[in-house]
């Protein structure tokens, strides 16, 4: 792929003010599912044409120039003299905001979506694809960064129904919650020239197994009516038989207290979802921009355990040196292929 730096004036209007020359090298990483920033950083002579220097503050884009795609906006937090010429520059997409500020706040039984929309409008932070999240939350949130509201919020809408397939993103230069896409067509490129399907082209890869994070059982607290820092226990659901095997390993969910809720339903898709050995695997491959947390593709590579299987790509980490990228992944497979 190829690939070009420009210094824009704001994440507002994006007006291109000079291209970026001699590029080193670039990363960029997603830093996975359970995380809404992307962050970066390259290496850049300190003299730009037309400009001085790139300072702290200032906005860029990385630019897809082949397919036309803006790969994503940042701006630079930090800058490193590397030698007598270079810098090294680093920083995030617009999730640098919600990383850095911390809310105090309280929702009544606003719908989730509205919340989400609220707390990010409160901070300036750009919203956009925002889906209709008819679950409603009763919390106080108290001096906690907004990135982890806004991931609790979600938390809270997939523990009342909504299906767990959506992600934070925000490198358009909008917080967005995207649908899990599926694309089977992941190429890397050689000299811009050659593509390869990505997963013929893994030259490392890492498989892990654990029990580390599992649960066997699971409780539902709710908050006592009139009884100042105590809880209510609603419901407990436990798996017999990997309590028997692994031992008793137990989680506790606190939920709203609202009548509303099937507490038992809540518990069991709790347990359904932690009552499992978890399997890691890290993969290093021939890539470009598309290979990203999100993305759903199939993979069938018995030799690293991947048997006709659909997986869920949950982090990225790319190195772009010249006319080569390569990117580090971690998957988890979600389904066989039919």
């Amino acid at each position: 792929m190829s690939y070009k730096i420009y210094k824009i004036d704001n994440i507002a209007n994006k007006k291109r003010l000079c291209e970026i020359s001699d590029i080193q090298s670039v990363n960029w990483q997603d830093n996975g599912l359970s995380s809404v920033f992307l962050s970066f950083d390259f290496t850049a002579p300190k003299a730009l044409f037309g400009y001085e220097e790139l300072y702290c503050g200032d906005w860029i884009e990385l630019y897809e120039k082949d397919d036309k795609e803006a790969v994503f906006y940042g701006i630079i937090t930090s800058k490193n003299q590397t030698s007598k010429d270079f810098y090294t520059y680093s920083g995030y997409d617009i999730g640098f905001y919600l990383e850095k500020n911390s809310i105090i706040k309280q929702f009544k039984g606003e719908k989730i979506s509205k919340a989400l929309q609220a707390v990010c409008a409160e901070y300036a932070i750009p919203v956009n694809e925002i889906l209709d999240i008819n679950q409603e939350v009763k919390k106080i949130y108290k001096n906690e960064k907004l990135s982890d509201v806004l991931l609790d919020l979600y938390k809270i809408a997939v523990s009342k129904g909504l299906e767990d397939k959506y992600f934070f993103d925000c490198r358009s230069g909008y917080l967005k919650l995207l649908e899990y896409e599926k694309n089977n067509a992941l190429k890397g490129y050689i000299a811009n020239i050659y593509s390869v399907n990505s997963f013929d082209s893994i030259n490392a890869f890492d498989i892990k197994t654990s029990i580390e994070e599992m649960k066997t059982r699971v409780q539902i607290f709710k908050p006592a009516k009139g009884k100042e820092a105590s809880a209510v226990r609603c419901c407990t659901v436990s798996a017999d038989e990997n309590i028997q095997k692994y031992g008793l390993l137990n989680h506790i969910e606190e939920v709203d207290a609202d009548a509303k809720i099937n507490y038992e339903e809540v518990a069991n898709r709790k347990l359904q979802e932690l009552n499992k050995i978890e399997e890691t695997i890290s993969l290093t491959v021939l890539g470009d921009y598309n290979v990203h947390k999100g993305v759903i593709t199939d993979i069938n590579k018995p030799e690293i355990g991947v048997q006709n299987a659909s997986c869920l790509i949950t982090s990225s980490v790319h190195n772009i040196a010249g006319t080569k990228e390569t990117v580090t992944i971690s998957i988890k497979k979600i389904g066989q292929i039919e």
